[in-house]
């Protein structure tokens, strides 16, 4: 009985550690959409569940009074498909920064704004 236990504790421990992110970076979900719109404005059809972020930092802005705002580098990679077999890989850089106000248009704190955006075929 005890081992019942243990195992169905270890299984339900797992999900806890399962990120929202795509392939183990944690980005908000917002944050998350809004990279994906903007890659596919810049760069051209994106699957979301086909990309791999390859590092991703955040610099922090202390602006006064508890306030702070973010600066996220981002380098992210995926295939496109060029013909049948044949894929191209793209690496993108962006930057986008975060904003910690209200966002009056989406009814919620903190504004995205993309600041730089680069695809390369590799």
């Amino acid at each position: 009985m005890k081992k019942i236990f243990v195992l169905l504790f270890v299984f339900l421990s797992g999900f806890s550690f399962l990120r929202d992110g795509a392939y183990g970076y944690e980005l908000e979900k917002r944050h998350l959409s809004f990279v994906i719109e903007e890659v596919q404005k810049a760069c051209g059809k994106i699957d979301k569940s086909q990309f791999q972020i390859v590092s991703h930092e955040k610099e922090i802005q202390k602006i006064d009074q508890g306030q702070w705002d973010a600066i996220y580098r981002t380098q992210l990679l995926y295939n496109v498909k060029v013909d049948q077999g044949v894929f191209d890989r793209v690496l993108v850089r962006l930057m986008v920064q975060y904003y910690d106000y209200y966002d009056h248009d989406k009814k919620d704190w903190g504004v995205y704004e993309l600041l730089d955006i680069e695809c390369e075929i590799k």
